[in-house]
């Protein structure tokens, strides 16, 4: 069962999708994620 969700997780992230702190996902650049948590 983790494997699976390791799967679908690697094929999200090299799709471009990420994972927020809300437990969403949001098609989001690197630099607008560094935004969400703070980060200039």
């Amino acid at each position: 069962m983790s494997a699976l969700r390791d799967l679908t997780r690697t094929a999200l992230d090299r799709a471009g999708w990420t994972n927020i702190a809300s437990g969403r996902r949001a098609h989001t650049s690197p630099h607008a994620t560094l935004n969400l948590h703070g980060i200039p």
